[in-house]
C-alpha cells in the first residue's frame, strides 16, 4: 500500500507539471497567426482530454486505495504465515528504532543569526528559533519549513487549524500549503494529527511561505530567528531531498 501512495504522489505531481507545460505551450503560440492559433488550441484541447483520462485513473487508484483500507479497518486480511515478508520470525526480536537527539552544543559555533526578512539565496541553514524558544538545528531548508511550522502550532495551536482552510495559502490551480489529508500535496510531512504540510517547495518559496504564515498569526519576522552558516555556499536554494533532518 506504500508504493501505492507513492504511486498517487507522483501522479498528481505529473499532473501539475503537464498543466503548467500546456500553459506555457499556449504562452508562446503567435495568437497573430490564425494557423498557429488554430493548431494551439487544437493541441489544447486534445491535452486536457488526456489529462481527464488521468484524472480517472487517479480516481480508480484511489478508489482501490480505500478498498484496501476497508478490508484492513474490518480486520479481513490475514498475515502470512512466516511473517509479513514471508521470512521466519521465530526467535527473532523486534527492532527498536533509534532515537534520534540534538547536538548537546551548537553545530556551528560561528553561525549567525537572521530574522525573516533576509535574502537567503545560496545560504546554509543552522537553527531556526520562534519567539526567543528553543534552537532546533538543522541540516536543510526543508528542516527549518517543518521546524517553523511545528513550533507555529506549539504556539499558536488554534491558528494552525484557521491556516489550513486560508484561501491565502491555496494556489490558484487550488493546490494547498497545508491540508487534512497527505494525498492533497505532492510531499506531505504531518505537523500533528490530520494536519500536513506541503514540503515539496524550493528555498525560496518555503521562506516566502514562512513571512506569509507570520503575518497570518501576528508574529513578527524578526521573532523568527535562523541561524546560517558563516558566509556564502554553492548549494543550490532548492531543496527536494526525501529526508527530514532535524
Amino acid at each position: 500500500m506504500k508504493t501505492l501512495d507513492i504511486t498517487l504522489h507522483e501522479m498528481k505531481g505529473l499532473k501539475d507539471s503537464l498543466l503548467e507545460i500546456s500553459e506555457d505551450i499556449w504562452s508562446r503560440i503567435d495568437h497573430t497567426n490564425l494557423l498557429a492559433l488554430k493548431e494551439g488550441v487544437d493541441f489544447i484541447q486534445n491535452f486536457h482530454e488526456q489529462i481527464k483520462s488521468l484524472d480517472m485513473a487517479l480516481q480508480q487508484l484511489d478508489s482501490v486505495k480505500k478498498s484496501y483500507e476497508s478490508l484492513v479497518e474490518k480486520d479481513l486480511l490475514k498475515s502470512p504465515p512466516n511473517g509479513p515478508s514471508g521470512a521466519s520470525t521465530v526467535g527473532c526480536k523486534p527492532k527498536k528504532k533509534a532515537k534520534r537527539t540534538l547536538p548537546a552544543t551548537p553545530p556551528d559555533p560561528s553561525r549567525e543569526f537572521y530574522g525573516l526578512d533576509e535574502n537567503f539565496t545560496h545560504q546554509k541553514p543552522v537553527s531556526i528559533s520562534v519567539l526567543n524558544r528553543k534552537e532546533i538545528y538543522v541540516k536543510t531548508w526543508k528542516g527549518v519549513f517543518v521546524a517553523f511550522f511545528q513550533e507555529i502550532d506549539r504556539v499558536f495551536p488554534k491558528k494552525t487549524d484557521e491556516l489550513v482552510d486560508h484561501p491565502a495559502l491555496i494556489s490558484r490551480r487550488g493546490n494547498p500549503l497545508l491540508c487534512r489529508d497527505p494525498m492533497d500535496v505532492r510531499q506531505g510531512v504531518k505537523l500533528k494529527e490530520n494536519v500536513y504540510v506541503e514540503a515539496n517547495l524550493s528555498a525560496k518559496q518555503m521562506t516566502q511561505f514562512m513571512r506569509l504564515v507570520s503575518d497570518l498569526v501576528g508574529l513578527p519576522h524578526d521573532q523568527v530567528q535562523i541561524a546560517l552558516k558563516k558566509g556564502k555556499t554553492d548549494d543550490p536554494p532548492v531543496i527536494l531531498d526525501d529526508d527530514l533532518m532535524i
